[in-house]
Protein backbone atom coordinates (compact mmCIF):
# COMPACT_ATOMS: atom_id res chain seq x y z
CA UNK A 1 0.00 0.00 0.00
CA UNK A 2 2.00 3.53 -1.13
CA UNK A 3 1.74 6.04 1.63
CA UNK A 4 -0.09 9.17 1.66
CA UNK A 5 1.81 12.51 0.99
CA UNK A 6 -0.12 14.23 3.37
CA UNK A 7 1.60 14.12 6.86
CA UNK A 8 0.00 11.67 9.31
CA UNK A 9 0.64 11.88 12.71
CA UNK A 10 -1.28 9.09 14.60
CA UNK A 11 -0.68 9.02 18.35
CA UNK A 12 -1.83 5.48 19.99
CA UNK A 13 -2.40 5.14 23.93
CA UNK A 14 -1.94 1.56 24.20
CA UNK A 15 -2.77 0.82 27.88
CA UNK A 16 -1.88 -2.23 29.82
CA UNK A 17 -5.09 -1.67 32.46
CA UNK A 18 -5.46 -4.97 34.24
CA UNK A 19 -7.14 -3.18 37.26
CA UNK A 20 -7.90 0.12 38.36
CA UNK A 21 -6.05 1.50 41.17
CA UNK A 22 -5.59 4.89 42.54
CA UNK A 23 -3.74 7.35 40.18
CA UNK A 24 -1.63 8.61 42.91
CA UNK A 25 0.23 5.45 43.71
CA UNK A 26 0.08 4.33 39.64
CA UNK A 27 3.20 4.24 37.60
CA UNK A 28 2.67 5.25 34.10
CA UNK A 29 5.42 4.10 31.20
CA UNK A 30 4.74 6.12 27.85
CA UNK A 31 6.59 4.65 25.25
CA UNK A 32 7.39 6.92 21.92
CA UNK A 33 6.95 4.87 18.65
CA UNK A 34 8.45 6.86 15.77
CA UNK A 35 7.82 6.46 12.19
CA UNK A 36 11.52 6.22 10.15
CA UNK A 37 10.72 5.74 7.07
CA UNK A 38 11.83 7.04 4.10
CA UNK A 39 8.53 10.19 3.66
CA UNK A 40 9.85 11.60 6.79
CA UNK A 41 12.51 13.21 5.20
CA UNK A 42 10.00 15.82 3.63
CA UNK A 43 9.39 18.91 4.28
CA UNK A 44 6.57 20.37 6.86
CA UNK A 45 6.07 23.03 8.16
CA UNK A 46 8.97 25.03 8.73
CA UNK A 47 11.33 21.87 9.09
CA UNK A 48 11.25 18.41 7.70
CA UNK A 49 8.61 16.08 9.66
CA UNK A 50 11.67 14.04 11.21
CA UNK A 51 12.98 17.62 12.83
CA UNK A 52 9.41 18.47 13.64
CA UNK A 53 9.15 15.14 15.20
CA UNK A 54 12.16 14.98 17.00
CA UNK A 55 12.18 18.50 18.81
CA UNK A 56 8.47 17.48 19.68
CA UNK A 57 9.19 14.53 21.12
CA UNK A 58 12.23 15.72 22.81
CA UNK A 59 10.49 18.16 24.70
CA UNK A 60 7.75 16.22 25.72
CA UNK A 61 10.24 13.58 26.91
CA UNK A 62 12.23 16.33 28.65
CA UNK A 63 8.81 18.04 30.66
CA UNK A 64 8.33 14.11 31.71
CA UNK A 65 11.56 13.20 32.78
CA UNK A 66 11.19 14.57 36.97
CA UNK A 67 7.59 13.68 36.72
CA UNK A 68 6.77 11.29 39.71
CA UNK A 69 5.84 7.77 38.82
CA UNK A 70 6.58 8.40 35.04
CA UNK A 71 8.91 6.43 32.85
CA UNK A 72 9.76 6.64 28.98
CA UNK A 73 10.95 4.39 26.40
CA UNK A 74 11.87 4.77 22.59
CA UNK A 75 10.93 2.18 19.65
CA UNK A 76 11.41 2.94 16.14
CA UNK A 77 10.42 1.52 12.90
CA UNK A 78 12.04 1.69 9.24
CA UNK A 79 15.97 3.45 10.13
CA UNK A 80 17.59 0.14 9.24
CA UNK A 81 16.81 -0.94 5.43
CA UNK A 82 16.21 1.29 2.85
CA UNK A 83 12.53 1.36 1.15
CA UNK A 84 13.44 -0.14 -1.95
CA UNK A 85 14.39 -3.47 0.08
CA UNK A 86 10.80 -3.27 1.75
CA UNK A 87 11.74 -4.50 5.33
CA UNK A 88 8.48 -5.15 7.02
CA UNK A 89 10.47 -6.50 10.06
CA UNK A 90 12.05 -3.15 10.48
CA UNK A 91 11.28 -2.14 13.78
CA UNK A 92 13.32 -2.24 17.65
CA UNK A 93 13.65 -1.35 20.95
CA UNK A 94 16.15 1.62 21.64
CA UNK A 95 15.35 3.24 24.95
CA UNK A 96 14.16 0.53 27.29
CA UNK A 97 11.76 1.91 30.44
CA UNK A 98 13.27 3.88 33.10
CA UNK A 99 13.49 7.31 35.20
CA UNK A 100 14.75 10.23 33.71
CA UNK A 101 16.22 8.88 30.67
CA UNK A 102 15.39 11.74 28.38
CA UNK A 103 18.99 12.90 27.52
CA UNK A 104 19.36 8.99 26.31
CA UNK A 105 16.14 9.45 24.28
CA UNK A 106 17.30 12.55 22.82
CA UNK A 107 20.81 11.16 22.08
CA UNK A 108 19.18 8.34 20.28
CA UNK A 109 16.37 10.86 18.28
CA UNK A 110 19.26 12.89 17.01
CA UNK A 111 21.02 9.63 15.89
CA UNK A 112 19.00 7.70 14.03
CA UNK A 113 17.49 8.83 10.55
CA UNK A 114 14.59 7.88 7.83
CA UNK A 115 15.18 5.26 5.40
CA UNK A 116 12.50 2.57 5.24
CA UNK A 117 9.04 1.30 5.04
CA UNK A 118 5.92 1.57 7.71
CA UNK A 119 5.16 -1.46 9.65
CA UNK A 120 2.78 -0.04 12.01
CA UNK A 121 0.47 -3.38 12.27
CA UNK A 122 4.04 -5.58 13.43
CA UNK A 123 5.48 -2.36 15.21
CA UNK A 124 2.43 -1.93 17.83
CA UNK A 125 2.20 -5.62 17.93
CA UNK A 126 5.90 -6.03 19.43
CA UNK A 127 5.14 -2.98 21.83
CA UNK A 128 3.10 -5.16 24.11
CA UNK A 129 6.38 -7.34 25.26
CA UNK A 130 8.45 -4.36 25.52
CA UNK A 131 6.06 -3.06 28.99
CA UNK A 132 7.18 -4.72 32.45
CA UNK A 133 4.61 -6.88 33.41
CA UNK A 134 3.20 -4.85 36.10
CA UNK A 135 -0.53 -5.52 36.59
CA UNK A 136 -0.69 -2.28 38.32
CA UNK A 137 0.89 0.72 35.53
CA UNK A 138 -0.49 2.32 32.47
CA UNK A 139 1.44 1.87 29.85
CA UNK A 140 1.14 4.10 26.87
CA UNK A 141 2.33 4.83 23.54
CA UNK A 142 2.70 7.41 21.16
CA UNK A 143 3.05 6.96 18.10
CA UNK A 144 4.29 9.63 15.14
CA UNK A 145 4.00 8.61 11.51
CA UNK A 146 3.40 9.98 8.26
CA UNK A 147 1.72 7.54 6.72
CA UNK A 148 -0.59 4.27 6.85
CA UNK A 149 0.82 0.25 7.14
CA UNK A 150 2.23 -0.19 3.91
CA UNK A 151 3.40 -3.92 4.95
CA UNK A 152 -0.24 -5.68 4.51
CA UNK A 153 -0.89 -5.39 7.87
CA UNK A 154 -3.85 -4.69 9.96
CA UNK A 155 -3.37 -1.85 12.60
CA UNK A 156 -7.39 -1.78 13.69
CA UNK A 157 -6.73 -5.57 14.03
CA UNK A 158 -3.81 -5.83 16.10
CA UNK A 159 -5.56 -2.72 18.38
CA UNK A 160 -8.62 -4.55 18.51
CA UNK A 161 -7.20 -7.85 19.95
CA UNK A 162 -5.24 -6.22 22.11
CA UNK A 163 -7.86 -3.63 23.46
CA UNK A 164 -10.12 -6.84 24.06
CA UNK A 165 -7.51 -8.49 25.92
CA UNK A 166 -7.11 -5.59 28.52
CA UNK A 167 -3.95 -4.64 27.11
CA UNK A 168 -4.78 -1.31 25.35
CA UNK A 169 -7.08 1.31 25.46
CA UNK A 170 -8.87 3.34 22.60
CA UNK A 171 -6.32 4.96 20.51
CA UNK A 172 -6.00 8.75 20.03
CA UNK A 173 -5.27 10.41 16.38
CA UNK A 174 -3.53 13.21 14.83
CA UNK A 175 -3.08 13.64 11.22
CA UNK A 176 -1.98 17.12 9.25
CA UNK A 177 -4.09 17.68 5.70
CA UNK A 178 -5.31 14.32 5.97
CA UNK A 179 -8.68 14.18 3.33
CA UNK A 180 -11.97 12.74 4.87
CA UNK A 181 -11.59 9.44 2.84
CA UNK A 182 -8.32 8.85 4.12
CA UNK A 183 -9.24 10.10 7.73
CA UNK A 184 -11.91 7.33 8.05
CA UNK A 185 -9.34 4.86 7.46
CA UNK A 186 -8.36 5.54 10.74
CA UNK A 187 -11.53 5.48 12.55
CA UNK A 188 -11.33 1.69 13.57
CA UNK A 189 -8.17 2.57 15.37
CA UNK A 190 -9.58 5.36 17.38
CA UNK A 191 -10.40 8.97 18.01
CA UNK A 192 -9.40 11.37 15.33
CA UNK A 193 -8.07 14.76 15.31
CA UNK A 194 -6.58 17.09 12.09
CA UNK A 195 -3.35 19.10 12.53
CA UNK A 196 -3.51 22.03 10.00
CA UNK A 197 0.17 23.11 10.99
CA UNK A 198 3.22 22.57 13.51
CA UNK A 199 1.36 24.77 16.19
CA UNK A 200 -1.51 22.81 16.30
CA UNK A 201 0.14 19.55 16.27
CA UNK A 202 2.34 20.91 19.44
CA UNK A 203 -1.12 22.11 21.25
CA UNK A 204 -3.14 18.69 20.15
CA UNK A 205 -0.02 16.99 21.88
CA UNK A 206 -0.47 18.91 24.70
CA UNK A 207 -3.80 18.12 25.30
CA UNK A 208 -3.56 14.30 25.05
CA UNK A 209 -0.57 14.46 27.71
CA UNK A 210 -2.95 16.06 30.01
CA UNK A 211 -5.42 13.55 29.26
CA UNK A 212 -3.52 11.22 30.28
CA UNK A 213 -1.61 12.59 33.19
CA UNK A 214 -4.13 15.04 35.05
CA UNK A 215 -5.72 13.99 37.90
CA UNK A 216 -9.60 14.11 37.38
CA UNK A 217 -11.97 13.08 39.23
CA UNK A 218 -15.74 11.92 38.30
CA UNK A 219 -19.51 12.06 40.53
CA UNK A 220 -22.34 10.05 39.25
CA UNK A 221 -25.65 11.14 40.01
CA UNK A 222 -28.54 9.06 40.54
CA UNK A 223 -31.63 11.14 40.18
CA UNK A 224 -35.10 10.61 41.62
CA UNK A 225 -38.58 11.56 39.00
CA UNK A 226 -37.96 15.62 40.23
CA UNK A 227 -34.50 15.55 39.17
CA UNK A 228 -32.84 15.70 42.15
CA UNK A 229 -29.59 13.25 43.08
CA UNK A 230 -31.54 11.17 45.74
CA UNK A 231 -31.05 7.67 44.53
CA UNK A 232 -28.25 5.46 45.34
CA UNK A 233 -27.11 1.85 46.85
CA UNK A 234 -26.63 0.72 42.94
CA UNK A 235 -23.79 -1.13 41.42
CA UNK A 236 -22.68 1.08 38.60
CA UNK A 237 -20.15 -0.81 35.70
CA UNK A 238 -18.07 1.27 33.81
CA UNK A 239 -17.61 -0.15 29.94
CA UNK A 240 -14.89 1.07 27.40
CA UNK A 241 -17.44 1.81 24.37
CA UNK A 242 -14.29 0.48 22.06
CA UNK A 243 -14.49 -2.58 22.83
CA UNK A 244 -17.46 -3.29 25.23
CA UNK A 245 -14.83 -4.70 28.26
CA UNK A 246 -15.76 -3.20 31.70
CA UNK A 247 -13.20 -1.29 33.01
CA UNK A 248 -14.72 -0.30 36.31
CA UNK A 249 -17.60 -1.65 39.06
CA UNK A 250 -18.82 0.54 41.83
CA UNK A 251 -21.14 0.22 44.66
CA UNK A 252 -22.88 4.21 44.37
CA UNK A 253 -22.82 5.98 47.66
CA UNK A 254 -23.84 9.08 49.42
CA UNK A 255 -21.17 10.46 51.54
CA UNK A 256 -21.74 12.29 55.00
CA UNK A 257 -22.45 15.43 53.57
CA UNK A 258 -25.53 14.39 51.33
CA UNK A 259 -23.77 13.94 47.94
CA UNK A 260 -22.18 11.18 45.71
CA UNK A 261 -18.91 10.28 46.27
CA UNK A 262 -16.28 10.90 44.36
CA UNK A 263 -14.51 8.34 42.16
CA UNK A 264 -11.40 8.57 40.06
CA UNK A 265 -11.85 7.30 36.88
CA UNK A 266 -8.76 7.25 33.99
CA UNK A 267 -10.19 10.27 31.16
CA UNK A 268 -8.48 8.73 28.26
CA UNK A 269 -11.21 6.33 27.14
CA UNK A 270 -14.61 6.51 26.31
CA UNK A 271 -17.29 4.52 28.52
CA UNK A 272 -20.84 3.55 28.76
CA UNK A 273 -22.77 3.30 32.35
CA UNK A 274 -24.98 0.79 33.27
CA UNK A 275 -26.99 1.19 36.40
CA UNK A 276 -27.58 -1.96 37.68
CA UNK A 277 -31.15 -1.13 39.29
CA UNK A 278 -34.48 -3.16 38.66
CA UNK A 279 -34.57 -3.12 35.25
CA UNK A 280 -30.91 -1.56 34.97
CA UNK A 281 -30.34 2.06 33.13
CA UNK A 282 -27.42 2.64 30.33
CA UNK A 283 -25.65 5.95 29.55
CA UNK A 284 -23.73 5.91 26.45
CA UNK A 285 -20.58 7.79 25.41
CA UNK A 286 -19.82 8.99 28.51
CA UNK A 287 -16.32 11.85 27.94
CA UNK A 288 -14.28 12.90 31.04
CA UNK A 289 -12.44 15.96 30.76
CA UNK A 290 -8.96 15.86 32.15
CA UNK A 291 -8.03 18.30 35.45
CA UNK A 292 -11.85 18.82 36.31
CA UNK A 293 -14.40 17.22 38.52
CA UNK A 294 -16.76 15.34 35.75
CA UNK A 295 -20.47 15.15 36.66
CA UNK A 296 -22.41 12.23 35.10
CA UNK A 297 -25.70 12.58 35.78
CA UNK A 298 -28.51 9.29 35.38
CA UNK A 299 -32.36 9.19 35.43
CA UNK A 300 -33.12 6.06 37.81
CA UNK A 301 -35.98 7.42 39.99
CA UNK A 302 -37.14 4.07 42.02
CA UNK A 303 -39.59 3.07 44.50
CA UNK A 304 -40.14 -0.12 46.48
CA UNK A 305 -42.60 -3.43 46.13
CA UNK A 306 -43.12 -4.94 49.12
CA UNK A 307 -44.65 -8.61 49.02
CA UNK A 308 -46.33 -10.34 51.69
CA UNK A 309 -48.22 -13.29 52.42
CA UNK A 310 -51.22 -12.78 55.37
CA UNK A 311 -52.40 -15.32 57.46
CA UNK A 312 -50.43 -17.83 59.32
CA UNK A 313 -48.38 -20.24 57.96
CA UNK A 314 -49.39 -23.96 58.26
CA UNK A 315 -46.11 -24.87 56.40
CA UNK A 316 -42.99 -21.83 56.43
CA UNK A 317 -40.90 -24.37 54.14
CA UNK A 318 -43.77 -23.90 51.68
CA UNK A 319 -44.28 -20.66 52.08
CA UNK A 320 -40.52 -19.82 51.27
CA UNK A 321 -40.82 -21.67 48.04
CA UNK A 322 -43.31 -18.76 46.77
CA UNK A 323 -41.49 -16.52 44.75
CA UNK A 324 -42.94 -13.62 41.91
CA UNK A 325 -41.92 -13.17 38.59
CA UNK A 326 -41.83 -9.47 37.88
CA UNK A 327 -41.66 -7.73 34.69
CA UNK A 328 -42.91 -4.23 32.74
CA UNK A 329 -46.21 -4.26 31.17
CA UNK A 330 -45.59 -5.22 27.31
CA UNK A 331 -42.78 -6.62 28.09
CA UNK A 332 -42.28 -11.04 28.40
CA UNK A 333 -38.97 -11.11 29.64
CA UNK A 334 -39.06 -11.32 33.43
CA UNK A 335 -36.75 -8.44 35.29
CA UNK A 336 -36.82 -10.07 38.60
CA UNK A 337 -37.93 -12.92 40.99
CA UNK A 338 -39.18 -11.46 44.23
CA UNK A 339 -39.11 -13.64 47.48
CA UNK A 340 -42.64 -13.15 49.88
CA UNK A 341 -42.22 -11.03 52.52
CA UNK A 342 -39.64 -8.96 51.12
CA UNK A 343 -39.07 -5.83 49.79
CA UNK A 344 -37.23 -4.68 46.48
CA UNK A 345 -36.49 -1.63 44.52
CA UNK A 346 -37.87 -1.32 41.26
CA UNK A 347 -37.57 1.76 38.75
CA UNK A 348 -40.68 3.37 38.79
CA UNK A 349 -43.43 2.30 36.77
CA UNK A 350 -46.05 -0.02 36.18
CA UNK A 351 -45.25 -4.23 36.48
CA UNK A 352 -47.15 -7.14 36.04
CA UNK A 353 -46.54 -10.13 38.69
CA UNK A 354 -46.64 -13.57 38.36
CA UNK A 355 -46.90 -15.63 41.62
CA UNK A 356 -45.64 -18.98 41.74
CA UNK A 357 -48.83 -20.63 43.92
CA UNK A 358 -50.67 -23.21 42.94
CA UNK A 359 -52.59 -22.26 41.24
CA UNK A 360 -50.82 -19.03 39.67
CA UNK A 361 -51.87 -15.99 40.82
CA UNK A 362 -51.39 -12.78 38.63
CA UNK A 363 -52.16 -9.40 39.38
CA UNK A 364 -51.99 -6.82 36.60
CA UNK A 365 -50.68 -2.89 36.50
CA UNK A 366 -48.86 -2.98 39.74
CA UNK A 367 -47.82 0.86 39.75
CA UNK A 368 -44.34 1.60 41.73
CA UNK A 369 -44.32 5.01 42.42
CA UNK A 370 -41.32 7.58 43.40
CA UNK A 371 -39.77 6.99 47.27
CA UNK A 372 -42.82 5.27 47.88
CA UNK A 373 -44.08 1.53 49.14
CA UNK A 374 -46.47 -0.47 46.75
CA UNK A 375 -47.66 -3.37 49.04
CA UNK A 376 -48.80 -6.50 47.54
CA UNK A 377 -51.30 -8.97 49.74
CA UNK A 378 -52.32 -12.32 49.08
CA UNK A 379 -53.62 -15.03 51.47
CA UNK A 380 -51.07 -17.47 52.88
CA UNK A 381 -51.42 -21.42 51.29
CA UNK A 382 -53.10 -23.90 52.83
CA UNK A 383 -52.12 -27.81 52.85
CA UNK A 384 -53.74 -30.66 51.35
CA UNK A 385 -52.48 -33.80 52.77
CA UNK A 386 -53.22 -36.87 50.49
CA UNK A 387 -52.88 -40.52 51.70
CA UNK A 388 -52.73 -43.46 49.16
CA UNK A 389 -53.05 -46.97 50.21
CA UNK A 390 -52.00 -47.77 46.65
CA UNK A 391 -49.93 -45.94 44.50
CA UNK A 392 -52.45 -43.55 42.14
CA UNK A 393 -52.20 -41.36 38.85
CA UNK A 394 -54.57 -38.45 38.42
CA UNK A 395 -54.29 -35.08 39.54
CA UNK A 396 -55.84 -31.55 41.21
CA UNK A 397 -58.04 -29.24 39.21
CA UNK A 398 -59.94 -25.92 39.50
CA UNK A 399 -62.51 -24.74 37.90
CA UNK A 400 -61.80 -21.50 36.21
CA UNK A 401 -64.67 -20.35 33.38
CA UNK A 402 -66.86 -23.49 33.92
CA UNK A 403 -63.74 -25.24 32.96
CA UNK A 404 -61.30 -27.55 34.77
CA UNK A 405 -57.66 -26.12 34.75
CA UNK A 406 -54.46 -28.68 35.92
CA UNK A 407 -53.38 -27.55 39.19
CA UNK A 408 -51.18 -30.54 40.27
CA UNK A 409 -50.22 -34.09 38.65
CA UNK A 410 -50.60 -36.50 41.55
CA UNK A 411 -47.02 -38.19 41.99
CA UNK A 412 -47.77 -41.85 41.34
CA UNK A 413 -44.39 -42.87 43.35
CA UNK A 414 -45.21 -41.38 46.48
CA UNK A 415 -47.91 -43.02 48.52
CA UNK A 416 -48.40 -39.76 50.58
CA UNK A 417 -48.00 -36.17 49.34
CA UNK A 418 -48.32 -32.51 50.89
CA UNK A 419 -49.25 -29.77 48.65
CA UNK A 420 -49.85 -26.32 49.17
CA UNK A 421 -52.26 -24.59 47.88
CA UNK A 422 -54.19 -21.57 47.60
CA UNK A 423 -57.68 -20.79 49.50
CA UNK A 424 -60.38 -21.92 46.87
CA UNK A 425 -62.71 -25.19 45.96
CA UNK A 426 -60.66 -27.89 44.01
CA UNK A 427 -61.76 -31.26 42.72
CA UNK A 428 -59.03 -34.57 42.35
CA UNK A 429 -59.46 -36.93 40.08
CA UNK A 430 -57.68 -40.35 40.13
CA UNK A 431 -57.61 -43.50 39.74
CA UNK A 432 -55.18 -47.08 41.04
CA UNK A 433 -52.03 -46.80 38.94
CA UNK A 434 -51.97 -50.55 37.91
CA UNK A 435 -56.02 -50.65 37.15
CA UNK A 436 -57.21 -51.38 33.52
CA UNK A 437 -60.37 -50.03 34.32
CA UNK A 438 -61.40 -46.50 33.40
CA UNK A 439 -64.55 -46.59 35.59
CA UNK A 440 -62.05 -46.98 38.62
CA UNK A 441 -61.70 -43.42 38.33
CA UNK A 442 -62.57 -41.74 42.21
CA UNK A 443 -63.39 -37.91 41.83
CA UNK A 444 -63.56 -35.89 44.99
CA UNK A 445 -63.98 -32.18 45.82
CA UNK A 446 -62.47 -30.63 48.46
CA UNK A 447 -61.69 -27.17 50.05
CA UNK A 448 -58.64 -25.45 51.37
CA UNK A 449 -58.37 -22.58 53.83
CA UNK A 450 -55.56 -20.24 54.40
CA UNK A 451 -53.29 -21.47 56.77
CA UNK A 452 -54.86 -25.22 57.61
CA UNK A 453 -54.61 -28.61 56.70
CA UNK A 454 -56.95 -31.01 55.11
CA UNK A 455 -56.47 -34.66 54.76
CA UNK A 456 -57.97 -36.90 51.79
CA UNK A 457 -58.00 -40.95 52.17
CA UNK A 458 -58.07 -42.51 48.79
Amino acid sequence: MKKRIAYIILIVLLIFFRTAPTASAQVTRILFLLDLSASMSERWSESTKIDVARKVLTHLADSLNTLKNVETGLRVFGDQSPSNMSDCNDTRLLVPFQKNNSKQIEQQLYGIEPRGVTPIALSLQRTAGDFPHDPTARNIIILITDGIESCGGDPCSISLSLLKENIILKPFIIGMSVNSEESKMNDCIGNYYDAPDADKFRTIIRNIVANILEPTTTVVNLLDQDGKPTETDAVMTFYDDFTDSYKYNYYHTITYRGVSDTLSIDPVSTYNLEIQTTPPVEKSNIHLVPDQNNVVNVKTPQGELYLQLQGGAVNNYINTKIKCLVNRIGEFTDINVQSFNTSKKYLTGKYDLTILTLPRTYIKNVDISQSKTTTIQIPSPGMLNIMKPYSSVGGIFVYTNNKLEKVYELNADQLRENIGLQPGNYVLINRPKFSKKTSDTVVKNFTIVSGQVNSIKL
